[in-house]
């Protein structure tokens, strides 16, 4: 837990170089009884770490690497804050039990459309195993 602690802080650090709001916009919490404003950011990436909470790679690692390499990806192209939650949340509605209305209620229709598109372009077949293992 704590590798990906520090996973996602290096995240939050790249982030925070090209795009400071990208770190700290926030929304209050409608789910649970937080008055405290949470990053969406943050948010995308509790989602995602419970969601996958009982999955692990071919590798034996936490699956949540995957989504949060993703970011990292995402953030070293620096790109925007849609994209990066898109990052962390585009295996969730594929592979566990959130769906694009969760995502939608959550992050609105912007992030839910991107999520939705991502998983379609996932089902598409891969020729190789390195097409497979990026994806």
């Amino acid at each position: 837990d704590d590798e990906i602690d520090e996973l996602f802080k290096s995240l939050l650090h790249k982030v925070g170089k090209y795009n400071a709001e990208a770190v700290t916009l926030s929304y209050k919490d409608a789910n649970n009884n937080n008055t405290q404003p949470i990053s969406m950011l943050r948010q995308a990436f509790n989602i995602a770490r419970e969601a996958h909470k009982n999955q692990c790679r071919k590798s034996g690692e936490p699956y949540i690497t995957h989504p949060l390499g993703v970011a990292h990806i995402i953030a070293d192209m620096e790109l925007d804050l849609a994209s990066l939650l898109t990052a962390l949340l585009h295996d969730t509605v594929e592979d566990t039990n959130v769906t694009l209305g969760d995502i939608e209620e959550m992050f609105g229709g912007e992030i839910s459309q991107c999520v939705d598109g991502v998983t379609k372009i996932a089902k598409i077949a891969f020729t190789s195993y390195e097409e497979q293992q990026s994806e």
